[in-house]
């Protein structure tokens, strides 16, 4: 017998193309209310976010207090920034001498330099290892 290729002999159905899931309202449906339970814990998320964040939002920036010349100017409903400029270096390094505060930074910086790698795609494996390698191996170097 010889062979027949039976795929070019039979038609194919015709088949409607899939329905093209774009925009957001189908992201919605698809991810955050494709079942009950999910919507009750949508719903539930966006009723706890409505109710935190405009008393946080007012406490940190509406009601805040940017400037007091002391202690006692800075007593209000509001969050006080107003002594993170002058406790600024304090706040970072605690009571670390302050000729040393050169490896506290060195140390941030390096977290930072890290963070920053690893959200490039391309980094991630052997790369990121080795980048972080040779970033412990010279702090090592400094001490």
């Amino acid at each position: 017998m010889a062979d027949i290729d039976i795929s070019q002999e039979l038609p194919l159905p015709v088949e409607r193309p899939p329905r093209a899931s774009a925009g957001p309202i189908d992201w919605l449906r698809t991810n955050l209310f494709n079942s009950v339970l999910n919507t009750i814990l949508t719903l539930a998320a966006v009723y706890l976010l409505a109710v935190t964040i405009p008393p946080v939002i007012r406490w940190a920036a509406v009601d805040a207090i940017w400037h007091a010349d002391s202690g006692r100017a800075c007593r209000g409903d509001g969050a006080c920034w107003a002594f993170i400029g002058e406790k600024g270096r304090f706040i970072l390094f605690g009571r670390f001498p302050y000729e040393e505060h050169w490896r506290p930074l060195f140390t941030i910086v390096i977290f930072i330099a890290m963070i920053l790698a690893s959200c490039d795609r391309r980094l991630w494996g052997r790369r990121l290892a080795g980048l972080a390698s040779a970033i412990s191996s010279s702090s090592a170097a400094c001490r």
